[in-house]
């Protein structure tokens, strides 16, 4: 009977190690999934801090973040210029008023009414220096400005 209450003995010490070692495991594993999440939050963390500081400096001349925020730069125009090709191809352009995506052919936008049509940029009014006063001379006229002022009076 001594036999027999012996290997009792050895199968519950063996269930019980067997027990507490998946026990450990199952600690282990969860301790791993709340260290990966942390990492998973200093991840995001990090990103919203350095696109905050690329926010407040996109022109950093200071060593290491220059070359960074350049090519920060450089990406935001690729993917600029990448959603313009893909309006292209779709036909569409995006409203300025509302950003709403309407026909390239559209004169007003259907959303907000926004004029849709492209106003001539402004000229540019070229002011010569006059050769004897070396004032601008907005009419490029054969009197000096300040002949032209006293001319007025």
């Amino acid at each position: 009977m001594a036999f027999f209450n012996e290997i009792g003995k050895k199968i519950s010490q063996t269930t019980q190690s067997a027990v507490k070692g998946t026990k450990n495991l199952a600690d282990i594993a969860r301790l791993h999934s709340q260290i990966a999440e942390e990492q998973k939050l200093l991840s995001t963390l990090f990103a919203q801090m350095g696109k905050k500081y690329y926010e407040l400096y996109p022109d950093a001349a200071d060593e290491p973040f220059a070359p960074i925020c350049a090519s920060i730069a450089g990406s935001l125009h690729k993917i600029a210029t990448l959603r313009d090709e893909i309006q292209r191809v779709k036909g569409v352009q995006k409203c300025p008023g509302c950003g709403a995506e309407i026909p390239m052919t559209a004169t007003f936008c259907g959303i907000c009414g926004h004029d849709m049509r492209k106003e001539p940029e402004a000229a540019q009014v070229a002011f010569e220096e006059h050769p004897e006063c070396g004032k601008e001379d907005p009419d490029n006229g054969a009197f000096s400005p300040d002949v032209e002022e006293e001319l007025e009076r």
